[in-house]
């Protein structure tokens, strides 16, 4: 079953093709060569959270300002776009997970969230840290938008990234 937030982004992409031909390619190229993976079935829902999120234009508008500024968009399109604008994008630590909701812990402001999840075939450990981007649905429930990214060296290796920043 495709969420309605899926279909509704398809949407907005499909109407960001017609009116930008080459916006989707120059993105697939950066984003190839930023995360060093190839866009295929698996990465596409990181592609998507990414372009949304963290693909910057050449005068420095993110993609949802684009959208709104340059297409029109239905009242859902809109709340979505709105949603997507104000995303929390950081490291969370897993703090549990019940059957469809997972607490996180964001790993820089310490606040908590609750994110629904639905069909997830990954089993987190307590104290796992993972690389997000959340984002509320039309239930304003948070779900990772563009998948996440389990951290391979943990909460003390990003503790010291953090840390140099200080």
């Amino acid at each position: 079953m495709v969420s309605e937030e899926i279909r509704i982004l398809e949407n907005i992409t499909k109407k960001l093709e017609g009116k930008f031909t080459n916006l989707l390619f120059t993105a697939f190229e950066e984003y190839e060569i930023e995360w060093k993976y190839e866009l295929t079935e698996e990465t596409s829902h990181h592609f998507i959270g990414w372009f949304f999120c963290e693909f910057v234009l050449l005068d420095g508008k993110m993609l949802p300002q684009l959208v709104k500024e340059s297409i029109e968009l239905e009242d859902k399109e809109k709340k979505l776009i709105e949603n997507i604008s104000n995303a929390i994008l950081g490291y969370f630590e897993i703090v549990s997970q019940d059957s469809n909701v997972i607490k996180v812990k964001d790993i820089l402001t310490q606040n908590e969230y609750e994110v629904f999840i639905i069909d997830l075939d990954y089993q987190f450990k307590s104290n796992d840290v993972i690389e997000a981007k959340l984002v509320k649905n039309f239930n304003d429930k948070l779900f990772f938008f563009g998948g996440f990214r389990v951290s391979s060296n943990g909460k003390k290796s990003i503790y010291e990234s953090m840390n140099q920043y200080k």
